[in-house]
C-alpha cells in the first residue's frame, strides 16, 4: 500500500503546520491567541480526519500507524511546553509528555509485533480532555488550571490502564532491570527540570549526570541479566529523544538558551522523529544507528556545556543540530532506497 497516500499526507502536514502554531503563539498581533488556538484545534481535529479516512478507504499503513501518535504527541507537547506559566505548570506538562512519550514508544513495539490492545474510552477521554484545556489555556478561559489537573489525571489513569493491558499481552518483557532503569532515567526529568526552572546549576548538573550514566546503565544491565528485548530497544531510543529535547526545551524556557532555538529545535525533533519512523517502517530494525548514538552523546555534551556556560556552548549545540541532519538523513535516504527496492 502506497505510503503516501491522503491519510498520511494529512498527518505529515499537522507535523508541518506546528512551527506555524509556534509563531502565532509568540506573534505580537492582537488576535495572534485566538488564531493559534483555532490553528491547534483544526490539527487537533486532524486526528480524527486522517484516522477515518484512513479506515474508510482502507488506507492503514504501518506508516501511518508509527507517524500518528508522533503528530499528535508534537503537537500537545510544543503546546503544553509554550503555555507553562499560563495555567499550565510545568509538573503538569512533564506527566502528560512523560506519558504520551512511554506509550507511544509502546505502540511502536506493539506495531512491530502481533499483538492488538484495543483503545479505550478512557484514552478517548483523555484526549479530548487535553484538546480542551490546551485550548482554553491558549484564549485565557478561566479555570484553565482546573481544565488541565482534569486532563493530567486522566492522562494518568488511561495510561496505567494501556500499561497493564500491555503486560498482560506480553508477559513480564516490560518489567525487567534494564526497562526498569530505563523508566527511572525518564522520571529523573521531574528534578532535573525542577532544578533548572530553580536555578540550580550544581544540582541540576549531579541529576543529569546521573540521567547520563544510567543510559549506559541500562544497556549494560541488558547485556549482563541476558534481558535484551525489542522493547527495551524501543524504550531506551525514545527517552533519549525524550530527554534531549525536554531538557534543551526547558533551558530555552529559563533562559539558558537564546529562544531563537526553539524553533530550530521544534523543526529538528519533528524532522527526527519523522524520518526515524519511516525508517523503522521501512527496515523493521528498531534499534540505535551509530549516526544516533552519535547524535545523542553530542545532545548531552552540549547540555553539559550549557549547565557550565561554556564559552563555546552555541557552537556544541549546532554541532548536536548538525548531526542531528545527519541522522535524518540518513534515514530518510535509506528509506528512498529500500522502498525503490522493494
Amino acid at each position: 500500500m502506497h505510503m503516501f497516500n491522503a491519510p498520511n499526507l494529512i498527518t505529515l502536514l499537522r507535523i508541518a503546520l506546528i512551527p506555524l502554531f509556534v509563531l502565532l503563539f509568540f506573534s505580537p498581533w492582537r488576535y495572534a491567541d485566538l488564531l493559534a488556538a483555532a490553528l491547534f484545534l483544526l490539527l487537533s481535529l486532524t486526528d480524527f480526519i486522517d484516522g477515518y479516512l484512513a479506515r474508510k478507504r482502507r488506507q492503514v499503513t504501518d506508516f501511518g500507524k508509527l507517524l500518528d501518535p508522533i503528530a499528535d504527541k508534537l503537537l500537545i507537547s510544543t503546546a503544553l511546553v509554550l503555555l507553562i506559566g499560563r495555567g499550565v505548570e510545568w509538573w503538569m506538562a512533564l506527566i502528560i509528555i512523560i506519558r504520551e512519550v512511554l506509550l507511544t514508544a509502546l505502540r511502536l513495539y506493539i506495531v512491530k509485533g502481533d499483538i492488538v490492545i484495543a483503545a479505550s474510552w478512557l484514552g478517548k477521554l483523555k484526549t479530548v480532555s487535553q484538546i480542551v484545556a490546551i485550548t482554553a489555556a491558549l484564549i485565557g478561559a478561566p479555570l484553565v488550571y482546573w481544565l488541565m489537573l482534569i486532563a493530567v489525571v486522566l492522562t494518568l489513569v488511561s495510561g496505567i490502564g494501556y500499561l497493564v493491558g500491555i503486560r498482560k499481552a506480553t508477559g513480564n518483557e516490560i518489567i525487567n532491570v534494564p526497562n526498569t532503569i530505563t523508566f527511572m532515567r525518564m522520571l529523573l526529568l521531574i528534578p532535573l527540570v525542577l532544578l533548572i526552572s530553580r536555578g540550580n546549576t550544581t544540582w541540576a548538573l549531579v541529576c543529569f549526570t546521573f540521567i547520563v550514566a544510567m543510559d549506559k546503565l541500562d544497556g549494560i544491565s541488558a547485556s549482563l541479566t541476558r534481558q535484551r528485548t525489542k522493547l527495551g530497544e524501543i524504550l531506551d531510543s525514545f527517552t533519549d529523544w525524550l530527554i534531549l529535547p525536554a531538557t534543551f526545551f526547558v533551558l530555552i524556557l529559563f533562559g539558558y538558551i537564546d529562544r531563537f532555538y526553539f524553533g530550530v529545535m521544534l523543526l529538528t525533533s519533528a524532522l527526527f522523529a519523522a524520518s526515524k519512523f519511516l525508517y523503522v517502517s521501512r527496515s523493521k530494525d528498531t534499534s540505535s544507528t551509530p549516526l544516533g548514538k552519535l547524535a545523542v552523546g553530542l545532545g548531552y555534551i552540549s547540555i553539559f556545556c550549557f549547565l557550565l556556560g561554556f564559552v563555546y556552548r552555541y557552537a556544541a549545540l549546532w554541532v548536536f543540530i548538525g548531526s542531528c541532519y545527519l541522522s535524518i538523513a540518513y534515514f530518510f535516504i535509506f528509506s528512498f532506497i529500500r522502498r525503490r527496492t522493494s
